[in-house]
């Protein structure tokens, strides 16, 4: 919603993805081997996830990670707006649960994760 040049300049210049309807650069960023375990059990850790709590006024979701796995045929997707505070979890094509997070948590474990994306900090 902020930054309309910033990011018309990154969708223009370098190749991206749709996933979800929202963009990703297209090269996907392995996960360091130290950040794995952590990450898994962030992600299943119910206490980091609560209940939406309803209008942000941040412009809305508009997600800065996406992690992606496969459990044999299954695919799944965690987008994470660090904007607003929330994270949208995909199971294939079908969105299964939103739910607001613990965003310092989940920014501390990703926010090293910047590959292509402008060197820039999120409000902290």
């Amino acid at each position: 919603m902020f930054e309309h040049e910033q990011f018309d300049k990154e969708r223009t210049s370098k190749q991206v993805i749709e996933r979800h309807g929202w963009l990703f650069y297209a090269q996907p960023l392995p996960i360091e081997a130290a950040d794995l375990d952590p990450l898994r059990a962030a992600c299943s850790d119910p206490t980091r996830f609560h209940l939406p709590c309803g209008i942000k006024m941040c412009g809305g979701f508009h997600p800065d990670y996406q992690l992606s796995w496969k459990q044999g045929d299954r695919s799944f997707d965690v987008q994470f707006c660090f904007g607003c505070g929330e994270a949208r979890l995909f199971m294939g094509d079908t969105l299964a649960v939103e739910a607001d997070i613990s965003r310092r948590f989940f920014l501390d474990l990703l926010e090293h994760y910047h590959g292509q994306r402008p060197e820039h900090a999120f409000a902290r």
